[in-house]
């Protein structure tokens, strides 16, 4: 259950534009998933893509949706040692 004030909802962690599909892509969602945490309770943040993804090519979507649950792995694990 989320704490009073911190609401459940989606995050956009993965942009159509600018984000590397290497792993610094993981990197930069995990950081973007670690902005949310002061916002929202983990457990009630859900991944999202922007929307424009529809107008990547594939192969380049593709690579960032993998670096987005690439970040969202790593920050389940921080998250698991740090409890």
């Amino acid at each position: 259950m989320s704490p009073p004030g911190r609401p459940k909802g989606e995050y956009r962690s993965a942009e159509r534009e600018g984000t590397p599909m290497s792993p610094p892509g993981r990197h930069r969602s995990r950081a973007r998933i670690r902005r949310a945490l002061p916002y929202m309770a983990a457990e009630n943040i859900i991944l999202a893509p922007d929307c424009g993804m529809k107008y990547l090519p594939r192969e380049t979507a593709l690579g960032k949706l993998k670096a987005m649950v690439a970040g969202a792995a790593i920050m389940r694990a921080e998250l698991s040692r740090a409890a």
